[in-house]
């Protein structure tokens, strides 16, 4: 027996289980009825008498086989285990270092300068060394488990994959084949119609022959025999009716159409099976979000109500068309204040989508593309939403003017539509709705006009510059009466209160704006030069909520406008600051109200729409191919906006651009 059989009856446990377990005699293969501890052998009755004779077995324990099946490992280890070089001499310790082996007393005196510690100590250090082996083994089985459970997933997908790859390919086999058969059958059908249709003629032609043989062979008989008569006086009598009747025949021979005599034939060069392919097989790959990929290929630029198109292709790790389902798509165009629309998703073919979103504001946007949650290449996109182009007409001034002067400083509409330009001179344009030139009202000389507004169907009120001071007019120009003079220092934008009989006067040099009765005397001085709340920065037009009793004012140098009270209280700021993007201000000059009560402003480079009660920017009107620039005035009518397109100081290219009114957002 092993020497070190402490150690293997350690290990050996489970094995001495199994062999309980099958009741065999280990010797003969008889039935067993004992167990040997000592052996871990199981012996029937003459081989367990036997085992006993033996000298080398007579330490060594025996059990029943039902004693042993009853018996726990706690109990049979805590019996004594015997020496096998002392018999009857328990083990006691354990030579770790170089024997190890257990061993008893008695061997201790003769492993003399050994490592020798105590059985329980060596079961101790066997137990933590086999817990962090039982614990690697543990985690490798249950990583092994869990790749298992993986490979069986992927081996159960790969053979329902390849089962659904059978199956279109049977299907596909199957539809070329149907267009084949059908092919086949058109063919056929086209065979049998030619044929039958060539047969017919041909019967046709067969029976007008026969029917020619026939009539024309008679009458040539009867002739030939009349001819050949040898009774010349009695065929007197029949040569008229036998001339007749060959003649007629030959008359009324039918027409035969020249037969044609090819082949019918069969040409498969002529027609094809229409996209037909023959299709591969190949190991798909795991969809890849990297990989997939949009027809994209730069900024994209839509003009509101417009829809965004675009063609999406998910693709595999292998760069392979990847076939994934409609709901795992998303496209979310999302504008800069938050504002989404979802895109329409529509399978176009195997891994090719067509993404559909409707441009709904004008702003930029970001174009978020997402399968299964995660960003495609290149997403987000850039987009931006465009005005639509309402510029209906430019009107060049330049050549209108009398005096040397291309600038446009103010425009208004008259209550009969008559469209007014004025350009810092005593002269005054006029043009009909369209935009087309009808004559132009001088005032008095050297007097120059830089603000307009029509009061009535009779008179309208403007500011002059050489005089500083306010002129109420007629239509034609002759004055009626005129104030200020000594108060303004350089007057610009007008405004009327027509329920109040008010004029309101902005006054760039003095910073604020005067409010006078209609004929002339001073109510209210309204602002300060300053940037703070209710101060102004060489202003330049004015606005009448006349209903409410406000009126809005463009603080040019302060890149904003200011509500005020017809008091001067001032009531909210309108613009988020200096800049060029969507509710900024920079340098703005125009103001205007449009039919709906909402303001419009022109600053350096674009026509902005704001609410006028809560200074919230809407949209903008102009469209960035319109050369909006530096605007110095805006009046509407009737679904017109016309705008004094001033384009910078010394400018020769000054405009008028008239758009429609349109804005319903």
């Amino acid at each position: 027996m092993a020497g070190n059989c402490f150690m293997n009856y350690m290990f050996d446990y489970r094995g001495l289980q199994e062999k309980v377990e099958t009741g065999k005699c280990e010797v003969c293969g008889h039935p067993a009825n004992f167990h040997c501890f000592q052996c871990n052998n199981l012996l029937c009755n003459g081989c367990k008498l036997t085992h006993e004779k033996r000298p080398a077995s007579d330490p060594h324990r025996f059990c029943t086989i039902s004693q042993k099946n009853t018996l726990n490992w706690e109990h049979r280890n805590s019996k004594d285990t015997w020496c096998t070089e002392h018999r009857y001499t328990p083990i006691s310790s354990y030579c770790k270092s170089p024997c190890e082996t257990p061993i008893c007393a008695d061997c201790a005196r003769t492993h003399d300068g050994h490592h020798i510690i105590t059985v329980d100590d060596a079961f101790q250090q066997y137990k933590n060394a086999a817990e962090t082996l039982v614990n690697c083994a543990l985690k490798e089985e249950a990583s092994a488990k869990e790749k298992l459970a993986t490979l069986e997933a992927t081996n159960r997908k790969w053979v329902t994959s390849t089962i659904k790859c059978e199956q279109d390919i049977i299907a596909y086999v199957d539809r070329l084949q149907q267009q084949l058969e059908n092919a086949r059958d058109q063919l056929l059908e086209g065979m049998n119609e030619i044929s039958t249709r060539k047969e017919k003629q041909l019967d046709d032609e067969i029976q007008k022959l026969k029917s020619i043989d026939g009539t024309v062979r008679n009458a040539r008989l009867r002739n030939q025999g009349i001819m050949g008569t040898l009774n010349p006086n009695g065929a007197l009598c029949m040569i008229n009716d036998g001339l007749l009747q060959l003649q007629s025949a030959l008359e009324n021979i039918p027409k035969v159409h020249p037969i044609n005599v090819g082949n019918l034939e069969f040409d498969p060069d002529r027609e094809c099976i229409e996209g037909f392919k023959l299709g591969t097989v190949y190991e798909g790959g795991l969809l890849d979000q990297s990989k997939c990929s949009t027809d994209i290929t730069g900024k994209i630029e839509k003009t509101v109500g417009e829809t965004i198109q675009f063609k999406l292709t998910t693709n595999d790790s292998n760069g392979r068309k990847k076939h994934v389902i409609e709901e795992s798509i998303s496209a979310v165009l999302q504008n800069e204040y938050g504002g989404q629309v979802i895109g329409e998703v529509a399978k176009v073919s195997k891994g090719v989508f067509q993404i559909t979103c409707l441009c709904k504001w004008e702003t930029e946007y970001k174009l978020h593309v997402e399968v299964f949650g995660k960003p495609i290449c290149g997403s987000p996109f850039k987009a931006v939403g465009l005005r639509h182009q309402l510029l209906l007409k430019t009107i060049d001034t330049g050549h209108f003017w009398t005096k040397k002067k291309s600038n446009i400083d103010d425009v208004c509409f008259t209550t009969d539509d008559v469209l007014l330009a004025c350009s810092s001179t005593n002269q005054i344009l006029r043009f009909d709705l369209q935009g087309n030139y009808l004559n132009t009202v001088f005032l008095e000389d050297k007097k120059e006009i830089q603000g307009i507004y029509c009061i009535d169907f009779d008179l309208m009120a403007v500011t002059e510059k050489t005089g500083s001071e306010v002129l109420i007019c007629k239509q034609d120009g002759a004055i009626v009466r005129q104030f200020g003079k000594g108060l303004l220092q350089n007057p610009k934008g007008i405004a009327v209160s027509v329920r109040r009989s008010e004029v309101f006067v902005v006054d760039c040099h003095a910073h604020c704006v005067f409010r006078f009765s209609n004929e002339g005397r001073l109510l209210t001085k309204i602002g300060g030069y300053g940037n703070s709340n209710g101060q102004l920065n060489t202003p330049h037009s004015i606005a009448v909520i006349d209903k409410n009793d406000q009126l809005i004012v463009s603080d040019s140098l302060n890149h904003r406008l200011q509500v005020f009270t017809f008091g001067g209280k001032y009531i909210r700021t309108i613009g988020k600051g200096r800049g060029h993007g969507n509710g900024k201000l920079e340098f703005p000059r125009a103001v205007a109200l449009d039919g709906k009560g909402r303001v419009i402003v022109g600053s350096s480079d674009r026509l902005q729409l704001f609410d006028h009660e809560t200074g919230q920017f809407v949209t903008q009107l102009d469209h960035r191919n319109d050369d909006i620039m530096f605007p110095y005035g805006i009046t509407i009518t009737k679904g017109r906006i016309a705008v004094a397109n001033w384009r910078g100081l010394g400018s020769k290219t000054a405009n008028i651009k008239i758009f429609k009114d349109t804005f319903e957002q």
